[in-house]
């Protein structure tokens, strides 16, 4: 992967800066290359190009929703180094497919190649130190998904994932593969529970994504089930938790559009909705905060809410102990002083990814937030905020197979006018 960032970065500056010759030639004036959007490399093609390149970036997301599932599933443990090669071709094939979507069939104006551009630049940066493959994939494909349907991208993954999470869990209940089950908690067929349930979370999310425009009771009923299910099954609090948000804030939506009264949110409470955003980054350092500096008589809630989160608050209290701060992340081993992962994405961002990572990424879910409501989106902002709910005590919101809503942030990343944030007049 580090060799695709490589080529990918060099591939995006060689095409800016072939761009910009008729600028400099001054066939094109500046205005024009900053805003008019333009295929890279030139304009040969361009039809053939831009259905190329639609075609390459759905069978590349179907390819790694199949790669990731499977090759991550307990069935890798049956044959290691075979399941490493196999995901090494697949890994290939899906790089090669995104390379020829984002250098051969994508539009770019001057603005949102350059915003873009440097976006990506500093998130091969901290990939390069930070080494977490999840990362470069997801903004490998943020970058691929500009003006692709949508709707037919989530249809894929539900079409690709439902199957393959399906054959290993039917080779998980025939004891075919290794159960990583433990404590009554269910793997299904997954190497932990709670990655059972991310992935399920993942199929609910991009079901809801695809219903966005005329949700039914009935999508309601699948997220309370889902909820339900999450609570017998897996027993994932992270997930049960995120959903019941996300079931409340589903029929609120539901129960106004029922009543004619659900309305394109005002600047004003559009902003007020992406104030969970920081609310979140700030009770995931401050609660460790507490949690280090005062005994367990003194702060009995923060003491209660560690141990319903599985002491995820006091590893997020070691880690600040532990890990420095690096401006461009680092590779963060297992905890000395405690043998689990840090699970908070805020503070997971802030030593893997680095300060100016997390902010960025902050940002650019804050302003997908407020654009979505300001569109009357409902559905997606539901999504969006029980997705921040789930980063508090997960850090899988950084896979794109458990958070498909993370394609969804393409217009901020690529600076889009908001009519454009949900395509799906192509390929639907």
């Amino acid at each position: 992967m580090f060799e695709f960032a490589n080529f990918l970065l060099l591939g995006l500056f060689a095409a800016g800066s072939i761009s910009l010759l008729p600028v400099v030639s001054r066939k094109q004036s500046i205005r024009a290359w900053w805003s008019d959007e333009a295929l890279l490399l030139g304009n040969w093609g361009i039809a053939y190009r831009e259905r190329l390149g639609r075609i390459c970036f759905y069978a590349a997301l179907g390819l790694y929703e199949f790669a990731m599932l499977f090759c991550y599933s307990a069935v890798k443990s049956l044959a290691p180094e075979l399941m490493d090669s196999f995901l090494d071709v697949l890994s290939n094939g899906i790089a090669v497919l995104l390379a020829v979507k984002i250098l051969l069939g994508t539009r770019y104006a001057g603005q949102s190649l350059l915003v873009s551009g440097i976006l990506y630049f500093i998130a091969r940066w901290v990939h390069f130190n930070a080494h977490y493959i999840w990362w470069i994939w997801l903004v490998f494909f943020i970058l691929a998904c500009k003006d692709v349907s949508i709707t037919l991208s989530m249809k894929i993954l539900l079409a690709t994932g439902i199957p393959t999470f399906l054959l290993f869990s039917i080779l998980w209940a025939f004891r075919c593969i290794p159960d990583y089950s433990s404590n009554g908690r269910m793997a299904f067929g997954t190497v932990h529970p709670n990655v059972a349930s991310g992935i399920l979370l993942g199929f609910l999310l991009a079901w809801l994504i695809i219903k966005r425009s005329r949700l039914s009771w009935g999508d309601i009923a699948v997220t309370g089930i889902y909820m339900v299910f999450c609570e017998i099954f897996p027993h994932s609090r992270t997930a049960f938790g995120a959903a019941a948000v996300l079931l409340v804030l589903l029929l609120i939506v539901k129960l106004l559009e029922s009543r004619n009264r659900l309305r394109p949110a005002g600047r004003l409470f559009a902003c007020s909705l992406t104030a969970c955003v920081p609310l979140t980054c700030f009770l995931s350092f401050w609660l460790p905060m507490l949690f280090n500096d005062t005994a367990s008589s003194l702060n009995p809630f923060v003491v209660k809410l560690n141990d319903t989160l599985t002491g995820r608050i006091c590893l997020t209290a070691l880690s600040m102990d532990y890990y420095p701060i690096k401006i461009a992340g680092q590779m963060l081993d297992r905890m000395q002083a405690n043998d689990l992962y840090l699970d908070n994405v805020y503070a997971y961002m802030l030593y893997a990814l680095g300060p100016v990572m997390l902010f960025l990424s902050c940002c650019l879910v804050m302003y997908a937030i407020y654009r979505y409501a300001r569109m009357g989106q409902w559905v997606v902002t539901c999504c969006f905020i029980a997705m921040v709910a789930y980063s508090f005590a997960e850090n899988q919101v950084l896979r794109l197979q458990v958070a498909p809503l993370n394609l969804l942030l393409v217009g901020a990343v690529f600076a889009l006018p908001a009519e454009r944030w949900l395509p799906d007049t192509q390929d639907s």
